[in-house]
């Protein structure tokens, strides 16, 4: 009944159009998803967030690639050492097949309140040779907010192509709003 209705609305006009339209419409959808990103000097890649909280123990800002479970276990432990009982591996980490991806790590490093993150900008992030060159928005509170008093160190965590072998983060202040 279906094939007879979609077969029907191909026949007519308006329904060729229709269809062609919602077609249109879905690819053009599934386009704004897509995360993967290169240029002619630059590799093909994808990077998806999978993560993040305001208490990752890092003072300093960066980026790690963790590759395996056991790493991932380890920093998880690390980042939730103050607390007993310690929290068991977020769901987010627990299917990763890590024969074809890794994770990033990315620090925002110790801030005086809540209220900072960090933002990856899509159009400065390459990969060339490997290396990934992560350009990382640092978020600031805004100016006269109320926030936390609370010392903070924000990170998010991002899966990529185990293809990666290294990342390079450069920070930036502002946002990309």
């Amino acid at each position: 009944m279906i094939l007879n209705t979609a077969r029907n609305a191909l026949c007519s006009t308006t329904g060729f159009v229709t269809v062609l339209i919602f077609v249109l419409t879905l690819s053009a959808c599934k386009q704004a998803e897509h995360t993967e990103t290169a240029t002619p000097d630059t590799e093909k890649f994808s990077i998806d967030p999978i993560w993040h909280s305001s208490h990752c123990w890092q003072k300093e800002e960066g980026a790690a690639l963790l590759s395996s479970l056991d790493d991932v276990k380890t920093w998880w432990q690390s980042i939730h050492r103050t607390q007993l009982p310690r929290p068991s591996l977020a769901d987010e980490f627990q299917n990763i097949d890590f024969s074809t991806h890794t994770i990033i790590v990315v620090n925002v490093g110790e801030k005086p309140t809540g209220g900072y993150g960090v933002e990856l900008d899509r159009n400065r992030t390459v990969l060339q040779q490997g290396v990934l060159h992560l350009a990382l928005l640092t978020k600031t509170p805004p100016k006269d907010s109320m926030q936390i008093q609370v010392i903070t160190q924000a990170c998010s965590v991002y899966l990529v192509d185990k293809t990666i072998s290294k990342v390079d983060a450069e920070f930036f202040r502002g946002s990309l709003n």
